[in-house]
């Protein structure tokens, strides 16, 4: 929320160190816990919530000055509930279809088609990164335009938008096709090699195509608070193509 809240007021700043502040000393908790009190699994997840926790620490102060004097609004909670609700759980049902898809692969294809899947799909989930990082940068540009300037300053914030998202997802995406055979050497086992190299290519396209829907196209429905229609493209386009 506190980082949320620091895109939306476009402090690049502090938002860049606190989030680096958080990266850094998870990864580096969740290493020392790993190495030296052999936490095993739980390591990861463990020093992300010490980080986070020293995070709260130092934003918890501001938010709470910014917090103060503040009146509760039941209309106002309910019309930002309307505007949320159908993403979070289109979103939810995404994640449904993806978790099914994979028992459906299972069943029918067994657990090695499963596993090389899973391999490539991972190492595709790098192009969501991308589409993350950059979609952080200028979103909250893309609003800021919209209401202080209507919809054309937003128009012409976006297209810019587009251009940097093009100029590095489509090279990468590509970089990521052609390359599958010598990534999947390099980062998956001798026994899922072959069929990760060939399902990495269909994935690299299908995040590309992902990435756009999801970062930069459906903020033309947030923007005009369209969200239940986007919501249904969401749930619906996906469906139908896991059932085919």
């Amino acid at each position: 929320m506190g980082r949320e809240s620091d895109r939306a007021a476009l402090a690049f700043g502090r938002y860049a160190v606190l989030e680096t502040i958080y990266l850094m000393v998870g990864f580096a908790v969740g290493v020392a816990l790993l190495v030296m009190f052999d936490f095993g699994p739980a390591a990861p997840f463990a020093g992300l919530l010490a980080a986070g926790a020293l995070v709260a620490l130092i934003d918890l102060p501001r938010l709470m000055r910014n917090a103060r004097g503040g009146e509760t609004s039941f209309a106002r909670s309910v019309t930002y509930a309307s505007y949320g609700a159908p993403l979070a759980l289109a979103l939810a049902v995404d994640l449904g279809v993806q978790a099914l898809a994979r028992l459906v692969l299972a069943g029918e294809a067994g657990t090695a088609p499963l596993g090389a899947y899973a391999a490539a799909f991972g190492l595709a989930r790098a192009l969501d990164i991308v589409f993350m990082g950059v979609s952080a940068a200028f979103a909250p540009l893309v609003f800021a335009a919209y209401e202080e300037k209507g919809a054309d300053a937003a128009r012409d914030a976006d297209r810019g938008g587009f251009v940097l998202l093009a100029a590095i997802t489509v090279p990468a995406s590509i970089g990521l096709a052609l390359l599958a055979q010598p990534i999947a050497t390099l980062m998956v086992g001798e026994a899922l090699r072959a069929e990760t190299a060939a399902a990495l290519p269909w994935l690299a396209l299908a995040g590309l195509m992902s990435g756009f829907s999801l970062y930069y196209w459906s903020e033309a429905f947030q923007l005009t608070r369209r969200t239940g229609q986007r919501a249904l493209l969401m749930l619906r386009c996906p469906a139908q193509c896991n059932s085919v």
